[in-house]
């Protein structure tokens, strides 16, 4: 048995937030079979734009990139405390650096965010003075900033090809989530796998058995994955779960090699 944690972004979903009736029920039919399934993301809880039926896939979900743990009997979550907030906040106001702070209930941002990501609900305008909350992560448009000017504050991840920033606390990650959520749950009998497509994830790689990269992924995340499948658009994590987990092809004796074409299926993907 397994437990799979899959990235959301660039990953699962395609690239217009949906996902197929074929993934679905392969995603299912895994949970079925005995294993669990985590999903992932950089997203705040909110998870804007995704449908309520890919929600409900699992109830269980890292979130912020690692900030925060949801699943049957944990809520685990690893936040910059409220004055780190506002100093930090402050700090990337002053110098002009685009930034945003995205809670279920919120969207705080130093910046018009309807200008960049378009109609955001509940956006609220802040130049982190006097900040009453605690950011679980800093999310950082990149215009050429210098990773110096942010390491004294937490973890530095360059995500969607450089061009934005997460900045986490320090120690906090996907990797370290895994980390936590194996020792929160029973999970001694269970194999690791991680399924994703970006540099935030490799933490992820790190801490599993095996990891996967869809072939969209960054160029450095495929370099590190022990398997390649299709893309996020041709239901990449789909065809791997159907190939390694259902159909039990021999996939784990002597050299790891990505998924032989004749070994993946030959739905219909809609």
């Amino acid at each position: 048995m397994y437990i799979i944690f899959i990235d959301l972004d660039g990953t699962l979903l395609r690239d217009d937030n949906t996902v197929s009736d074929y993934t679905k029920r392969i995603i299912r039919q895994t949970i079925e079979n005995g294993n669990i399934i985590v999903f992932m993301t950089a997203r705040s809880g909110r998870l804007a734009g995704i449908s309520d039926d890919v929600k409900n896939l699992t109830d269980k979900y890292i979130l912020h990139n690692g900030g925060e743990i949801i699943a049957s009997g944990i809520n685990r979550k690893f936040y910059f405390s409220r004055e780190e907030t506002e100093k930090i906040g402050c700090f990337l106001t002053e110098n002009k650096i685009k930034t945003a702070v995205i809670l279920d209930n919120a969207y705080y941002a130093n910046y018009d965010v309807k200008e960049v990501w378009g109609d955001i609900e509940k956006f609220q305008f802040t130049d982190f003075q006097q900040s009453n909350f605690c950011a679980p992560k800093f999310s950082i448009i990149n215009e050429c900033i210098q990773a110096n000017m942010l390491m004294n504050f937490g973890k530095v991840t360059y995500i969607d090809e450089q061009k934005n920033i997460i900045l986490s606390p320090f120690g906090i990650d996907k990797g370290n989530a895994i980390k936590e959520y194996l020792k929160e749950a029973d999970s001694v009998e269970y194999r690791t796998i991680c399924i994703g497509n970006d540099i935030n994830d490799i933490s992820g790689f790190d801490m599993c058995d095996i990891s996967v990269a869809v072939s969209n992924g960054d160029s450095i995340v495929i370099e590190r994955a022990d398997f390649i499948t299709s893309s996020n658009d041709e239901d990449g994590v789909a065809k791997w779960l159907e190939g390694y987990m259902l159909n039990e092809f021999d996939h784990f004796e002597g050299e790891i090699a990505n998924i032989p074409a004749d070994k993946v299926s030959n739905d219909t993907y809609t």
